[in-house]
């Protein structure tokens, strides 16, 4: 079950403010925050016109997501292109359902991620081309050469996080 789904179903079925199916418009095709600001830039903002957008998530994924969200959606689509003008809103929701320790795990790899951000990736791609170019090439969910590797059963399982992470999301 996609995280959009899922929450489209809670707002359209909402006891005091449902909201109508028509202004439903669900991201299913990322696996990480990265491709998810990737991809609803690309799917939906860019080709409908949207400027402002609002970006709810878990406090202890706020900091990452923002810092994502805002590379991705202040990048030009190409090389000396104009900038976008997007007006982002972040909502954070409380950590409900995870324990104090499994918060803690998702804390620090967040704040892990959010480092490599903003002190690499940020820097590094600085095009809406060049991200897809690293989606392509370098991430671990999108790159063929990994994607291969990883059908194949390449052995390197244990590079993944801590399991209490692991176990967090139910691996």
């Amino acid at each position: 079950l996609w995280e959009s789904t899922a929450s489209a179903a809670y707002l359209m079925q909402h006891p005091t403010y449902p909201i109508p199916e028509k202004y439903m418009f669900l991201e299913t095709t990322s696996y990480d925050t990265i491709s998810n600001a990737f991809f609803t830039r690309s799917t939906f903002t860019d080709i409908n016109g949207w400027k402002k957008i609002l970006v709810v998530t878990n406090e202890f994924h706020i900091h990452r997501t923002k810092a994502i969200f805002d590379w991705i959606f202040s990048v030009p689509n190409i090389e000396n292109g104009s900038s976008p003008n997007y007006e982002i809103f972040y909502l954070s929701c409380n950590n409900v359902g995870l324990s104090n320790e499994a918060v803690e795990a998702r804390r620090s790899h967040e704040q892990r991620g959010e480092k490599n951000v903003l002190e690499n990736l940020a820097t590094q791609y600085t095009t809406l081309k060049s991200v897809l170019g690293f989606l392509t090439t370098n991430h671990d969910f999108y790159a063929a050469n990994k994607l291969v590797r990883q059908s194949m059963g390449d052995g390197n399982d244990e590079k993944r996080s801590g399991n209490l992470l692991k176990l967090s999301y139910g691996q």
